[in-house]
């Protein structure tokens, strides 16, 4: 069985890989490209096709363009099932859902050899002959990529929801000041609380920024001649969170202002 089965135990391990690549990755890298992309366009389709049609029903060729096919059309139609749950169509949303997809008929198809059903599943399977499994890969992946094209104007942000927070130490004339600057890019409305700090001291607050979806806050604070040279923190707060946990914060130093 294990000899029978070592294509769909390769792809159950891959797809077990992206979802432990992408646990310990921050940020895009090449590895967890690497791991991902065949969740997207390759995985899922094999999976579903070798549980629904045995090894013996379609040559290799044909297994590799049906795959591609179906992996596509799942993929896009998985995508408008996360808009229409209103889940964020993130990185994490996408690789758990690819990995259900894969997994799952992946396992099933593993039960079926180790039970010694070599025969197709649901009527259409059976009466399908190697061109019209060409013809349905071709089908499935023209629809897919036209529903891809329809859901770029559905998905707003191809990323997960964040706050954009930045901190930078500029000359104003003669003053010295820290300016600040928030972006909501979380998808809905957000309150936020910034503070300023050298030390102890508390050179500026603002306790309460509400911003609407893609708003922006800029704001600045002087540094006290006295605390020039000195580590400043700024920390920004969201309201939904602990108050003690900043959600973002920076630090720099502010030097004094000299004539040229």
């Amino acid at each position: 069985m294990r000899r029978q089965s070592w294509d769909l135990l390769v792809v159950i391990a891959v797809a077990l890989l992206s979802l432990a690549v992408a646990v310990v990755s921050r940020g895009p890298n090449p590895a967890l490209t690497a791991v991902t992309l065949p969740l997207v366009l390759f995985l899922p389709g094999y999976a579903l096709v070798a549980a629904l049609l045995p090894a013996r029903y379609l040559g290799f060729p044909e297994r590799v363009a049906l795959s591609l096919g179906v992996s596509v059309a799942l993929t896009v139609m998985g995508g408008l099932l996360l808009h229409a749950l209103r889940i964020p169509l993130g990185g994490a949303s996408w690789r758990i859902l690819l990995a259900g997809l894969t997994l799952a008929p992946a396992g099933y198809g593993l039960f079926r050899r180790a039970r010694g059903d070599q025969s197709p599943v649901g009527s259409l399977a059976a009466q399908m002959t190697m061109r019209e499994a060409l013809l349905f890969s071709a089908g499935a992946l023209v629809v897919g990529l036209a529903l891809g094209l329809g859901g770029l104007g559905i998905a707003n942000a191809p990323g997960e929801p964040f706050t954009e927070f930045w901190a930078l130490g500029e000359q104003v004339g003669t003053r010295s000041v820290v300016r600040v600057g928030l972006t909501n890019d979380e998808g809905r409305p957000m309150t936020y609380r910034v503070a300023v700090q050298a030390g102890d001291r508390l050179l500026a607050e603002w306790p309460e920024i509400t911003l609407s979806t893609g708003g922006r806050w800029r704001a600045e604070a002087t540094v006290p001649q006295a605390l020039l040279g000195q580590e400043i923190t700024v920390r920004a707060y969201r309201a939904e969170d602990a108050d003690d946990q900043p959600y973002r914060s920076a630090r720099l130093r502010v030097d004094g202002y000299s004539n040229p």
